[in-house]
């Protein structure tokens, strides 16, 4: 599901990882997919210690507020900065294309 380190631009699939729960134990977090991310440890410091913070709306889905107000989503195919002013609410729309499978019938 995330094949790579969950911050923001980061694309180290290969170096060590720390398994961090997106909402702390400490504040009602619970051990599951859909509370987890792979960082490294410089990336777990920084979002532990620093002003950064994520939410995982769905499972894989990283949504990243940096210090500064500016918003990233983070999946499996890398990080796009989400445009918007820090002021406004922030109003994300996430859809799942169902796969469509086409084939030719046996003659």
């Amino acid at each position: 599901m995330t094949p790579a380190d969950t911050f923001p631009y980061a694309s180290c699939t290969s170096c060590t990882m720390q398994v961090d729960h997106t909402v702390p134990h400490d504040d009602g977090g619970v051990s599951g997919v859909g509370n987890y991310g792979p960082m490294t440890t410089r990336h777990h410091r920084i979002k532990t210690h620093g002003r950064w913070q994520v939410k995982q709306p769905f499972p894989g889905i990283y949504v990243w507020r940096d210090p500064h107000g500016a918003f990233y989503l983070v999946d499996h195919t890398g990080t796009r900065r989400i445009p918007g002013s820090p002021r406004k609410p922030l109003v994300i729309e996430l859809w799942h294309t169902p796969m469509r499978l086409e084939y030719e019938p046996a003659a």
